[in-house]
């Protein structure tokens, strides 16, 4: 539908604002304009339109050079609606779609709407949900309402491509999405092309087809969605880092950022962050701050932000805040990352500067929980990974437990909370901080099972008394 190639220009001969810009859209795709502000999004669309000239290069619109259009002719292929949403005469709602019929009147000074004209003008109001207030004074409008109106007098144009200079600025979200659907129906329904200036990158994601980013007046890519191997572009555009994970309903990425205040720059050791608070028949392992956590099994709840652990003797009704509950017995071990070996967690009013990785592990009812606390920073992915490593070793323990005839007791419940942070130049790497809490779980599980001499041990740790 339309090529840009080596595009250079400006507002003026001498001075370039977009530099050496190539990008295509195919017939009836949605491609969106990202960047930083003063990039060159709107300086682009203005390009397209003729109405700043080109310094260098060709924008081919249908097989044809833009150049070569005549202005009615340029009018009738694309149409702009631009981010306007002011008018100063008190024109009604239809006759300001009206206007976006003149590129097919004959007379610029006495304009006579055919009967053509008047059935386009209903047809587009109809699409764009405005002509129930068709003779309403635009003016009178609301926010919303002034968008759809401007978008009904852009389609009256029938244009095979609409530009779209930032559609959604300063609408709220629900009209901001029911504009974007409309769109998106627009486009599928009618193959129309579209190219919009869009600011808001989680949207762009979920409504457009291609996308076209730009810095500095340059086009540093042309991405086909928000990929996770293209966060790094994105980061280096916008100088802020960018994470982005999938969408828990649609088959699109979201862009997640994180404020820099929330975060210190300390040692990652759980005494920068963890703390007890006891009482006769529970202990609290409270967090500073929540902790990014995965829980599965029985009593699991996914990937979920915690406050902290609540270990109680019996099953009781726990703290009201968001907290992982382990109930039973409980045996906790820590890792001394100074000493490299796993520490039996015998004063639960003390916790070793030098620990970097705790784990609870409890047994109720015939079943195990199983709870790691780990000072390392682990994604997502590699909190999936890392519950994925301890399943199979719980299993593989469990086996050789089940030959030395001792009962099977299933995992109710598994959970793993990481409390550094992304940017922080991290003590413990991701892949030594899985091995420490590996070894955390081999040591408790011998501890609980054997003991040197291969024989069940008579008497086991328990932290709760």
């Amino acid at each position: 539908m339309i090529t840009v190639k080596n595009v250079t220009g400006g507002y003026n001969a001498s001075t370039a604002i977009v530099h050496n810009l190539s990008f295509s859209v195919k017939k009836g795709h949605f491609f969106a304009l990202l960047g930083p502000n003063g990039s060159g999004k709107t300086t682009i669309i203005r390009l397209i339109m003729g109405a700043l000239s080109l310094h260098s290069g060709d924008i081919i619109i249908d097989g044809r050079d833009v150049r070569e259009y005549k202005p009615r002719e340029l009018a009738q292929k694309v149409a702009v609606m631009t981010q306007e949403n002011e008018i100063g005469l008190d024109f009604t709602v239809q006759e300001i779609v009206s206007l976006g019929r003149y590129p097919y009147q004959k007379s610029i000074f006495f304009k006579e709407n055919t009967a053509k004209d008047h059935e386009i003008v209903e047809q587009v109001m109809k699409q764009t949900q405005v002509w129930s207030f068709k003779d309403r004074p635009y003016n009178a409008l609301s926010g919303g309402e002034k968008q759809r109106v401007l978008l009904a007098k852009a389609l009256a144009q029938e244009p095979d491509l609409l530009l779209l200079d930032e559609p959604t600025n300063h609408l709220d979200v629900r009209h901001t999405m029911e504009l974007l659907d409309l769109l998106k129906k627009l486009q599928l329904q009618t193959n129309l092309t579209i190219i919009a200036i869009l600011h808001d990158l989680n949207l762009t994601s979920l409504y457009a087809d291609g996308i076209g980013l730009l810095c500095g007046g340059e086009l540093y890519g042309t991405y086909n969605g928000l990929l996770e191997e293209n966060a790094k572009d994105f980061s280096e555009v916008y100088e802020v880092d960018m994470q982005f994970h999938s969408h828990p309903d649609v088959a699109k990425n979201q862009i997640f950022v994180s404020p820099s205040f929330l975060f210190e720059s300390k040692e990652e050791v759980l005494t920068n962050f963890l703390s007890v608070k006891e009482a006769e028949h529970h202990m609290e392992l409270l967090f500073a701050k929540p902790l990014r956590t995965i829980s599965v099994g029985t009593n699991g709840k996914g990937i979920t932000w915690e406050d902290g652990f609540y270990i109680a003797k019996n099953k009781e009704s726990g703290p009201t805040k968001q907290s992982m509950h382990f109930f039973g017995d409980a045996v906790v071990f820590a890792y001394n990352s100074e000493k490299n070996c796993c520490e039996k967690w015998v004063d639960s009013k003390q916790i070793n500067n030098a620990w970097s990785a705790l784990l609870i592990l409890t047994t109720y009812k015939h079943s195990y929980q199983l709870g790691v606390i780990t000072a390392t920073y682990f994604d997502d992915k590699e909190l999936m990974n890392v519950a994925m490593q301890l399943t199979a070793i719980k299993t593989e323990l469990q086996l050789k437990a089940e030959a030395h005839s001792y009962s099977h007791e299933p995992l109710s419940l598994l959970t793993v909370s990481s409390y550094g942070q992304a940017e922080s130049q991290r003590k413990n790497d991701v892949q030594s901080a899985t091995k420490e809490i590996i070894q955390l779980l081999q040591h408790a599980w011998k501890s609980l099972y054997y003991d040197s001499d291969n024989q069940k041990q008579n008497e086991v740790y328990r932290i709760m008394k």
